[in-house]
């Protein structure tokens, strides 16, 4: 447990050098608070979840009780158009290294890797269980993930996407969310 709390610290130093955000929580209700924050410091008014299974329901339960619009990814008959007009997407993480502030995600679908993305905030809640030190040490939960299944992709995110112009003047959301903040589930 000393370690793996070592870890999220070290992901914490890490992501937040490259301008995203990571929050601890021990229970949905942490999780669920620290999403309600994160919606009301940016105006949100619409928000897709994405692949929560029974987490999802009290997230979405109370985003719909401040009076934000819920769209589940996985109901919606035209998901890039939703994807592409929500101010935030919430999805499950796969995998964080800490070394490098990096959250892995494996997907199935065009459309589950593009919430990731196209939201202008992204959220993605992950168990702490699933940290690990540096790059290398990824090879076995990707091993374990491709093994007899078939993502469409697996994305490394280290933070919202950034670009420099001629100046040398970051921009940050150019190609990607503006915001990536990552939840660590610890049990």
């Amino acid at each position: 447990m000393e370690l793996q709390s070592e870890l999220i610290g070290v992901f914490r130093k890490e992501i937040e050098n490259l301008s995203g955000k990571c929050y601890e929580a021990s229970s949905i209700v942490e999780v669920t608070d620290i999403i309600r924050g994160i919606v009301a410091e940016n105006g949100c008014r619409s928000v897709v979840i994405q692949g929560l299974g029974v987490d999802g329901e009290q997230i979405k339960t109370e985003l719909k009780r401040i009076g934000v619009q819920v769209l589940e990814l996985e109901r919606c008959e035209k998901p890039v158009d939703v994807l592409r007009t929500a101010d935030m997407a919430i999805t499950p993480g796969g995998l964080l290294i800490a070394n490098t502030g990096t959250l892995v995600m494996t997907t199935k679908s065009d459309e589950e890797r593009l919430a990731s993305c196209l939201p202008r905030i992204h959220v993605a809640i992950i168990a702490s269980e699933r940290i690990v030190s540096k790059p290398e040490d990824a090879a076995q939960y990707l091993t374990d993930q491709l093994q007899g299944k078939s993502p469409t992709s697996v994305t490394f995110v280290s933070g919202p996407s950034r670009t420099a112009d001629i100046e040398m003047k970051l921009i940050l959301g150019v190609h990607g969310p503006h915001q990536v903040h990552v939840i660590v589930l610890t049990s």
